[in-house]
């Protein structure tokens, strides 16, 4: 949202903080409340709000510029999650916080747990490429009561295909006639087509045998974040 750069729209200062395997998010104290809100949801779905013509404008173009489809909650239209939160702050600026789930999940079905869809998100950068927007609440209980939620979760489904099955090859074949790449500039590159680094296992997979030294460079990479997410829990 911050990088959409639209007047009127503030945002919480953010630092993240990492000590001795730790990660703290520090977040700045915003003139907010519940009784702030005025779009979204703070409390689950149980109450959805979009009561601010000039602020549901805001998040409206905010959506666009990040192939954000827009769906029906309590009979409001809302771009994002459900549970994005946009305050009217006590200063009269609106604050928008709460982004977590503002990407579009990869669909769960091509997975093993259903819940994925809160984490497994897919990237701004292939959001980008696509030519119809996404919506951030597809295969959740958010649409659950939506006329189109079977039309919003195939438009899921069908971009996941498409990472996965055009996009994802297309990218080791590029890297495979540039096998001398260090990781590094492979995840910057990885990154820039769309594609999330927890698929470095799917394109290690699309690589032929004969590139042994490129396969070794991705499987120890998917190594070493395996023991360092594990060292962590």
């Amino acid at each position: 949202y911050y990088q959409c750069q639209i007047k009127g729209l503030h945002f919480p200062l953010l630092s993240l903080i990492q000590y001795r395997g730790f990660c703290l998010i520090a977040m700045s104290i915003l003139p907010i409340d519940k009784g702030t809100i005025a779009y979204g949801s703070n409390d689950a779905g149980l109450n959805v709000y979009a009561k601010d013509p000039k602020l549901n404008d805001l998040m409206c173009r905010a959506g666009n510029m990040l192939k954000l489809a827009g769906h029906d909650l309590h009979g409001h239209k809302i771009y994002g999650p459900g549970d994005i939160e946009g305050h009217r702050g006590k200063d009269g600026r609106y604050y928008v916080i709460d982004f977590g789930r503002v990407m579009p999940p990869e669909a769960p079905t091509l997975q093993n747990n259903k819940r994925s869809v809160f984490y497994n998100l897919l990237r701004p950068t292939f959001l980008k490429t696509l030519r119809e927007p996404l919506c951030s609440d597809a295969f959740t209980k958010w649409i659950d009561s939506s006329p189109d939620a079977a039309e919003i979760n195939e438009q899921v489904l069908k971009a996941t295909f498409l990472l996965y099955k055009q996009i994802i090859p297309q990218f080791s074949l590029w890297l495979a006639e540039r096998p001398d790449l260090n990781i590094s500039t492979i995840i910057a590159e990885l990154h820039k087509k769309g594609i999330n680094i927890r698929h470095l296992g799917r394109v290690r997979r699309e690589l032929d045998n004969d590139n042994s030294k490129l396969r070794k460079v991705l499987l120890t990479e998917c190594v070493t974040r395996t023991i360092k997410n594990q060292v962590f829990d």
